[in-house]
């Protein structure tokens, strides 16, 4: 397939997209994409769906205490 190169998938944690949610907060999309080395568009999907994140994170943290 011809065009622009590809990238390799990166798969992020639960705890990297909350971390992105949170730096959302205080910075620029497309800072917070350079941040941690993603499309500025994954940061979109992310921040898309910040309720059900944040939700699971919580659930995550109570258990795990």
């Amino acid at each position: 397939m011809e065009g622009s190169p590809s990238r390799k998938r990166k798969q992020l944690t639960l705890n990297t997209k909350y971390e992105i949610i949170k730096a959302c907060e205080t910075e620029s999309k497309t800072s917070v994409a350079k941040k941690f080395e993603v499309a500025p568009s994954t940061i979109t999907g992310i921040l898309k769906m910040k309720d059900m994140i944040i939700q699971t994170h919580g659930c995550l943290f109570i258990y795990s205490n």
